[in-house]
């Protein structure tokens, strides 16, 4: 099945989760996350505000008492990660995510330590399908060697076999309302 068609699949899926269960697994998933090791160790973390069915990590952004960084949509399709503060930090920005104001500082990839990445679909390789635009496939390969890439989603995302192209990097860890599932294989950047 091609990228577009599991895509389609996976996110009518996660759509189709009942409200209660996604607030449930979010908050299982948050969980999960400030108890990483990898977390707990992290200066600097990159995290993402949910939009539509998404697991939400509003716990994680303000209560992890972290520095924390959200993705930014500049130029029309460049991501850039800025500071957040508290809530009053935020605004409705493109695609009507919520993202840190123009003046919160900007915070280079290669300073993030940690970062959790959203996705339709992934497999048990570490394979990831996004939403088809490529922000993060254009900004992941900034951030430095040493932080780890984690993908968020509910466990009926996970695909035994997602078909990825050599440019592709891949997830080393995987947080769902499970907890934290270890890739098989992951790419470095």
């Amino acid at each position: 099945m091609d990228k577009s068609a599991l895509r389609k699949e996976f996110l009518a899926k996660r759509k189709a989760l009942p409200d209660d269960l996604k607030n449930k697994y979010s908050k299982q998933i948050c969980e999960h996350i400030m108890n990483m090791p990898q977390f707990k160790l992290a200066k600097t973390v990159a995290l993402y505000s949910a939009i539509g069915s998404e697991a939400s990590l509003s716990p994680v952004i303000f209560e992890c008492g972290k520095k924390v960084a959200l993705p930014v949509c500049v130029e029309g399709n460049t991501l850039i990660f800025k500071a957040v503060g508290d809530e009053t930090t935020l605004k409705k920005g493109s695609f009507g995510i919520l993202e840190p104001k123009e003046n919160q500082p900007t915070i280079p990839p290669e300073e993030i330590d940690l970062i959790f990445v959203p996705g339709a679909v992934f497999d048990k390789t570490g394979g990831r399908i996004g939403y088809g635009k490529g922000y993060y496939d254009r900004i992941l390969p900034y951030l430095s060697e040493k932080c780890e890439i984690v993908g968020v989603s509910y466990s009926l995302q996970i695909a035994d076999e997602i078909e990825t192209e050599p440019h592709d990097i891949k997830v080393s860890l995987i947080v769902t309302e499970e907890g934290i599932h270890k890739c098989t294989s992951s790419k470095s950047i």
